[in-house]
């Protein structure tokens, strides 16, 4: 059913004979890429938060000196497992070719 439903997606974007068809959809990652990135923050402790917001840091740069830096390791996981799942897509690039003969 998934099969059947990408493809009828990518034949109404009129991505059929395209690279976008290839490419677009992998950015969007994955489910489990979402789960592991959501389970890895909840380990930070809410006192780095804390003691940030002590000092004076505001939203933008809690995020961008406490999450952005301890967040590296599970980034760099889920861009290696997307990779993975990229390049062992079987059906993926038949959904974007059609076998035309004129």
């Amino acid at each position: 059913m998934t099969i059947h439903s990408t493809f009828v997606v990518i034949r109404a974007l009129g991505w059929i004979d395209t690279h976008a068809a290839l490419i677009v959809p992998n950015f969007f990652g994955s489910a489990f890429s979402v789960f592991l990135i959501r389970q890895f923050y909840r380990t930070i402790p809410e006192e780095l938060v804390a003691a940030a917001k002590i000092d004076g840091a505001g939203f933008f740069r809690i995020y961008r000196s406490i999450f952005i830096p301890l967040g590296m390791p599970v980034m760099a996981t889920v861009a290696v497992f997307n990779f993975l799942w990229s390049w062992n897509d079987l059906f993926g690039p038949s959904f974007t070719s059609t076998a035309r003969t004129r």
